[in-house]
C-alpha cells in the first residue's frame, strides 16, 4: 500500500510497506531568468523540456498581464496587451509541440506492444 506523509520540516516521502520509494525535497522549478540555483528542478528529457518551455511562456504572460493591469492610461494598457501576442503565440506553439510529442510517443508505444 502506498501512502504519502507530509510534514513542514520533513521531505515528502512515498512508502511501499515499510520502505521509502523516494525521498526528495519539494523543489521549485528552475527559472532561466535568474541565477542557477542548485536545488531547483530542471528538465531532463524531451517532453520535460517542452513542458518547461510552456511554463516559461506562462511566466512571461503573467508578468505582462500584471503590468498591463497597473497602467492608468488606456493607450498604455492597450499597447501592453498587444505585446502579449508574442508570448501567447509561443505558448500555443509549445503546447502543440508537447501534445504532438506525447501523441507520437503514445502511438509508438502502442505499435511496439
Amino acid at each position: 500500500m502506498m501512502a504519502e506523509e507530509t510534514s513542514s520540516k520533513q521531505p515528502v516521502m512515498a512508502w511501499l510497506g515499510d520502505k521509502p520509494v523516494y525521498a526528495d525535497q519539494v523543489r521549485k522549478l528552475a527559472d532561466i531568468a535568474t541565477d542557477v540555483q542548485p536545488q531547483t528542478w530542471k528538465p531532463a528529457n524531451v517532453a520535460a523540456k517542452k513542458l518547461f518551455r510552456c511554463v516559461e511562456c506562462l511566466r512571461d504572460l503573467e508578468v505582462l498581464l500584471q503590468t498591463a493591469g497597473r497602467s492608468k492610461s488606456k493607450v498604455k494598457r492597450r499597447r501592453k496587451l498587444k505585446i502579449l501576442l508574442t508570448p501567447l503565440h509561443s505558448l500555443v506553439e509549445t503546447i502543440r509541440d508537447l501534445a504532438n510529442d506525447l501523441e507520437n510517443k503514445s502511438r509508438h508505444s502502442m505499435l511496439a506492444a
